[in-house]
């Protein structure tokens, strides 16, 4: 469960198209998009990237709000716990947010817990381990991979003290090695773009593929 084995399934997704595609992925997603994009750039005509973990935040993962959630994931993961149950002990993890312990469940509403507690339900635990021993990128480097694409790009980055992975100076990296990046951050808005900030990530889509020719 490598990230350079998801950019590799989403590289040859790309090239079994019939013709140039449309990139779009969250956090993990937006990562092997990124690299697929790299890897096939004749065959993509764009991508959008909505907060993908930086290299230096997973670096020091164990300090961040991940430490605690995504250990706690490998703990539940295909597990029989009944999803109610399982909802209501993440919303209860005490997580570290700027120097303070809060609720899991203060910076995730109540039905995103569920829906995660239900796809934990089918997550093989062993999915977490590398994230957690900071090994999950291999060889992946996401600031080479951004050198090599060709079409336009739009990096959306939310807040980091409402659990964003993407710091500022990671964000201006990423943003400053592509050919054609436009960058664009979501203050008060968490991890979970779409979800938290759907219309505004709606809109932004819209605008982007609009653009595309």
């Amino acid at each position: 469960y490598s990230v350079p084995e998801y950019v590799a399934d989403a590289a040859a997704l790309v090239r079994e198209a019939n013709e140039p595609v449309i990139l779009v992925g969250h956090s993990l997603g937006a990562l092997a998009s990124l690299g697929a994009a790299a890897a096939e750039p004749d065959r993509v005509r764009g991508v959008v990237l909505l907060d993908p973990p930086g290299p230096g935040y997973l670096a020091r993962i164990d300090t961040t709000l991940y430490g605690t959630t995504w250990a706690a994931m490998r703990r539940l993961a295909g597990t029989s716990h009944a999803i109610g149950d399982v909802a209501r002990e993440l919303a209860e993890l005490r997580i570290p947010v700027d120097g303070q312990t809060v609720r899991f469940g203060d910076l995730r509403d109540a039905a995103s817990l569920r829906f995660m507690a239900r796809c934990l339900h089918d997550l093989d635990p062993d999915t977490m381990t590398l994230p957690l021993a900071r090994q999950w990128l291999g060889s992946y480097d996401p600031f080479a991979a951004a050198t090599k694409v060709m079409g336009p790009v739009l990096p959306v980055g939310s807040d980091p003290a409402r659990g964003g992975m993407r710091p500022p100076a990671e964000a201006e990296r990423l943003t400053t090695a592509l050919s054609d990046g436009h960058r664009i951050d979501l203050p008060g808005v968490g991890h979970l773009i779409h979800w938290q900030d759907a219309h505004r990530t709606s809109l932004l889509l819209h605008a982007f593929l609009g653009s595309l020719s």
